[in-house]
């Protein structure tokens, strides 16, 4: 169910957890076991500014309740407004182990929950202190983090780690003239806490890259392709419409990045062991380069669950200033044993002549990789299914799409906005399409993507399955004033129902806080989308964006 959006501000609460055995609880400001808690308010529009150094106005009590890893109840207890201080301490809290620490907060009414937050993995103990950082979300509608990013990216990735921290590499981060260059920093969201905390840089300079999660249980990931450089002012390629926008540099390295780790509770409670952030190259072989600025990186999980297979499509070949369109499919695998990754050599998937694909809409189907849109116009087919060994045109219709946005769901491929290939030059798109692979057909979505300008590309997308439905947020295509501007930032929140592929008006849809192009969305804790970065206009002018918006789903 998709809720009415309403903004609620929300708190960043640091508490302490004493376990001392007894039932009372000693919230007196004098305790040598307390620490300030530090409450700030959000307003509407996203400020950072504090209002008032401990402002409690808006909540009115709080309900802690803490329970083991079985689900047994620890301990459970409520404080009144009077209660609750700029330092506070909780004591009486009984042994328990791998638990679950949840603070409900309410406004006036005290029946009515509005915040709600949640700390895991902790442990309490007789006599031992135990220190707790947990931030509290509104239960509904939408709202900024406190901290926002301390180095604003776009075209960067955001990734969910297994403890539920959200990790956030690369991206361009400056822009000078037409040109916007990528950086090699790292940042993570505590969720749990709210804090925002700057990890050791990547080997390489990416942006447009992908990051893959390992199964280590270290929150490992490993970094793959990407480009070091966008210029607006285009790029023409051989047989191909102009493209608006040219991306260079390619990174041509595989990193293995471990981010710091525990989680912040865990480190301060020694719950962990402190590993520092370190990012080492892999030894990856190959004869051909298969690294390309315009290459489409698709990740297969589920063929065979012993390795992750890494596909790299097409791209664009550089000769003496000359463009022409890569028609290669390559392909390498992670494997995982005894804590060891290791890279197979590079093989070129389905070898012999195909059509050029420049940046296509591409995912799994059935072991094979399903490429469409990216072609040039005297393109056989406007997709096509790679196996290992051959490569057939697929014989469905289709537009021929860039700078589409890409998910592949339910052995379809849904691709939203970009632009369409139109008699030797680009058209405007607002449409998005389910690509049906095994039945050869292709829907448009009931009703076009809300944009203000002509088309809509370059944004973010996801699929949340519990709702059953798309989220589409930013990209470019905006407005400066009163008039369209390509590369203006779009500021809309988008909803797309997958079973009647329609897109969805208010409340479901709404405008976001700031205009993003090239943000990155990612649902975590208890189901809260956090979007971070984008900027506000892609034409070497903009300014990317650091704060993060949040809504709840």
């Amino acid at each position: 169910m998709i809720k009415k959006i309403l903004y609620i501000p929300f708190f960043l609460l640091v508490l302490i957890f004493s376990s001392c055995g007894g039932e009372d609880v000693n919230t007196g400001e004098n305790s040598e076991e307390s620490k300030e808690i530090r409450i700030r308010v959000i307003s509407d529009d996203c400020a950072n500014g504090t209002v008032g150094e401990h402002s409690l106005t808006n909540l009115g009590s709080i309900t802690v309740n803490i329970k083991d890893a079985k689900g047994s109840l620890c301990f459970q207890d409520s404080y009144s407004r009077n209660d609750i201080s700029s330092q506070m301490n909780i004591s009486g809290i009984k042994d328990c182990n791998t638990a679950t620490v949840t603070i409900s907060g309410f406004g006036s009414n005290a029946n009515e929950i509005k915040w709600i937050g949640r700390a895991t993995g902790l442990n309490f103990k007789k006599g031992e202190t135990t220190y707790l950082d947990i931030i509290l979300y509104p239960v509904s509608g939408t709202a900024c983090l406190p901290d926002p990013l301390t180095i604003p990216r776009f075209g960067h990735t955001s990734t969910l780690l297994g403890d539920g921290r959200i990790l956030l590499t690369g991206g361009f981060t400056s822009c000078t003239g037409t040109t916007c260059q990528a950086g090699k920093s790292v940042e993570i969201i505590d969720v749990e806490s709210g804090t925002i905390e700057t990890l050791a840089d990547l080997q390489e300079p990416r942006a447009l890259h992908t990051v893959i999660p390992l199964d280590d249980g270290s929150g490992s990931v490993i970094v793959v392709g990407g480009v070091r450089l966008l210029d607006t002012a285009g790029v023409s390629v051989t047989d191909y419409p102009d493209l608006p926008y040219k991306f260079s540099a390619q990174a041509v390295s595989v990193e293995k990045y471990t981010p710091q780790y525990p989680k912040l509770n865990m480190r301060k409670n020694n719950l962990g062991t402190n590993v520092e952030s370190v990012s080492e190259t892999l030894a990856l072989s190959y004869t051909d380069i298969p690294f390309l600025p315009f290459q489409k990186i698709v990740v297969d999980t589920v063929s065979n669950p012993a390795l992750k297979t890494v596909y790299l499509i097409g791209g664009i070949n550089e000769d003496s200033g000359t463009y022409t369109a890569s028609s290669k499919v390559y392909a390498f695998d992670i494997t995982e044993a005894s804590g060891t990754v290791t890279l197979s050599p590079v093989r070129e998937v389905a070898a012999g002549d195909k059509d050029g694909m420049v940046m296509p809409a591409a995912g799994v189907y059935s072991g094979s990789i399903f490429a469409a849109g990216g072609k040039d116009d005297n393109a056989t087919a406007v997709a096509d299914l790679h196996s290992a060994a051959s490569t057939a045109a697929w014989e469905g219709t289709g537009p021929n799409l860039f700078f589409s946005t890409d998910l592949t769901v339910d052995n379809s491929l849904y691709t939203f906005g970009g632009f369409k290939s139109d008699e030797g030059s680009l058209s405007n798109n607002k449409t998005a399409y389910r690509w049906n692979i095994g039945q050869k057909d292709v829907t448009s979505s009931d009703g076009n993507l809300y944009s203000y300008g002509g088309a809509s590309f370059f944004s973010e997308a996801l699929y949340y399955e519990k709702g059953g439905y798309f989220i589409v947020v930013g990209g470019a295509g905006g407005y400066e004033g009163e008039e369209e501007n390509i590369n203006a930032g779009s500021d809309l929140y988008q909803v797309i129902d997958k079973g009647t592929f329609k897109v969805m008006g208010k409340p479901a849809t709404f405008r976001l806080n700031f205009g993003r192009v090239l943000p990155k969305a990612t649902v975590a804790g208890d189901e809260i989308i956090f979007i971070t970065g984008g900027i506000n206009k892609l034409d070497g002018t903009g300014i990317p964006v650091s704060e993060i918006e949040i809504n709840k789903l």
